[in-house]
């Protein structure tokens, strides 16, 4: 399976669509704050809430996001 396009502005477009409350952190952070170094991830940490996570659900599921894994190269719902 090929490696999905790397659309940050779209993942943060969603999370936001669906009202998910986190902080950005790593490299897509510093980037944002002038870092030269590239990166092609985006790291965040969520609120714990219930009703947070269950946004966050949705708004994975609306990017068709997959957990990546050695065993299951091609990534589990």
């Amino acid at each position: 399976m090929p490696e999905p396009e790397f659309r940050p502005e779209r993942i943060l477009s969603v999370l936001a669509a669906h009202d998910v409350r986190a902080v950005m952190i790593g490299g897509f952070a510093a980037v944002i704050y002038g870092s030269p170094y590239v990166t092609t991830d985006v790291d965040m940490v969520p609120d714990l809430d219930e009703g947070n996570m269950a946004r966050l659900s949705e708004a994975l599921r609306a990017l068709r996001a997959r957990v990546w894994t050695a065993p299951d190269p091609e990534g589990l719902p």
